[in-house]
């Protein structure tokens, strides 16, 4: 997998292509009327650790909401680092399912 991605959309066309609804309230990473920011899409350069925004969904409603990118690293926090300084992006397909940083995520916590 590639350490880099863009979307070349606008916001406005994303909403459109996905048909997002609002997301709940009290979603994290939202302002307090519970509308996302527009995130100022287009962007061309997406990196690790960078916030952008991510589709979530509950039930036949889907939404957007800004999230960071990538897994912090849980063991550097129980070291007194800071768990995003190197943050996990990848996961073998063989073992993701199996491993504790992966496993609930990929059963519970699907986005795109």
């Amino acid at each position: 997998m590639c350490g880099r991605f863009q979307i070349a959309a606008p916001f406005r066309v994303l909403v459109a292509l996905y048909h997002l609804g609002p997301p709940p309230a009290g979603t994290p990473g939202l302002d307090p009327a519970g509308k996302p920011d527009p995130w100022l899409l287009p962007r061309l350069n997406i990196g690790p650790t960078q916030v952008a925004p991510v589709i979530c969904g509950t039930g036949h409603v889907r939404y957007a909401v800004p999230m960071r990118w990538g897994f912090p690293v849980i063991w550097f926090k129980a070291a007194g680092k800071d768990p995003w300084s190197r943050s996990l992006i990848n996961a073998k397909v063989e073992e993701a399912a199996s491993k504790p940083t992966w496993s609930s995520s990929l059963r519970a916590r699907r986005c795109l």
